[in-house]
């Protein structure tokens, strides 16, 4: 039996990639977001990928659905 879905937005950074296989460990349904989850689903094959863009409202619905908490990691890039 699996635990409660938890989504980790910025799942491809630093924080992200140790983040999921911890949560995992420890009986959750990790579910990582991505801007490009085709590509993070080559780079980490054995992980649950879903698009979320900030930019992207219509992409949050889907990717939140099911989920029981959400970890957010995502931060600004660009210049002010």
């Amino acid at each position: 039996m699996s635990g409660p879905t938890v989504l980790i937005t910025g799942a491809t950074g630093f924080v992200g990639r140790r983040l999921a296989p911890a949560l995992s460990a420890a009986g959750f349904t990790v579910r990582c977001a991505s801007r490009h989850p085709g590509r993070a689903q080559r780079q980490a094959p054995e992980r649950t990928w879903t698009r979320f863009e900030l930019d992207a409202p219509e992409s949050f619905a889907p990717a939140l659905a099911g989920c029981r908490a959400v970890v957010y990691l995502v931060h600004g890039m660009g210049g002010a």
